[in-house]
């Protein structure tokens, strides 16, 4: 007898209460003669405290002469990294992470003049301590620094929390396909694949833009608040069914 080929049914069904809202929709496909599978795409996640903080400084300074203006930006650099190095941060965990001098031009009414010179040093401080990341900023404003461009938290039970979700997620999808199976009277028998489709991501929040004149202002330690962190994970499973 002549074998048939071809998609017998497929059905798309977003279950309220399973995963996350705005993923993928589950499916149900039937094919003659090769496999009979429910496929599900399901997600989870969950939330930890971060307990590492990484933060981004500057140091601006501005001169009418390009060596004057670098000599002064290398002292306060120095002072800044001392600072911080003071609080038990190490020396390894300080990184230049940006180098900028350019000149400065107005115009006077009929061409561009040279105006003086701009030099922007930026330090990236890594493997820090949460409960560190206040009193390290203020300590480098309070030494010299002139912006502060990011602070981003992350943690050190990233792994385990994104195992974590990973679970929660193929379990999530185990109970979309027993409904979906249930309601066109089919029978799960066993998983066929099992598909993990978002990379892994650094878990992080960032904080922009600090008031810098008015912590200058303040002797007081700057505010910080971590917050959570969301961690992820997202799989198909291709459930075998009769």
């Amino acid at each position: 007898m002549k074998r048939f080929w071809g998609i017998l049914a497929a059905a798309a069904v977003l279950l309220g209460g399973c995963g996350t809202a705005g993923q993928t929709p589950a499916t149900v496909e039937v094919i003659q003669g090769e496999s009979r599978v429910i496929s599900v795409t399901a997600s989870e996640e969950v939330r930890v405290e971060p307990d590492i903080a990484e933060i981004s400084i500057g140091i601006r300074t501005e001169d009418n002469e390009a060596e004057v203006c670098r000599n002064e930006n290398s002292l306060l650099t120095e002072a800044v990294v001392e600072a911080v190095k003071a609080l038990g941060v190490e020396e390894s965990s300080i990184q230049t992470s940006g180098l900028d001098l350019y000149p400065r031009y107005k115009w006077n009414g009929s061409e561009d003049v040279l105006n003086g010179y701009t030099m922007t040093t930026t330090l990236t401080v890594s493997d820090l301590p949460v409960e560190l990341t206040g009193k390290v900023l203020t300590d480098a404003v309070g030494a010299g620094a002139t912006d502060i461009n990011s602070v981003t938290y992350l943690s050190s039970g990233y792994d385990e929390a994104y195992q974590q979700a990973l679970e929660l997620a193929i379990q999530t999808a185990r109970t979309k396909a027993n409904v979906m199976a249930d309601a066109s009277s089919c029978a799960i028998t066993g998983v066929a694949s099992i598909q993990e489709n978002n990379s892994r991501q650094t878990g992080r929040h960032t904080n922009y833009s600090m008031d810098m004149a008015a912590m200058a202002s303040s002797t007081a330690e700057t505010v910080v608040q971590p917050g959570e962190l969301s961690i992820s994970a997202q799989v198909t499973v291709e459930f075998s069914i009769e």
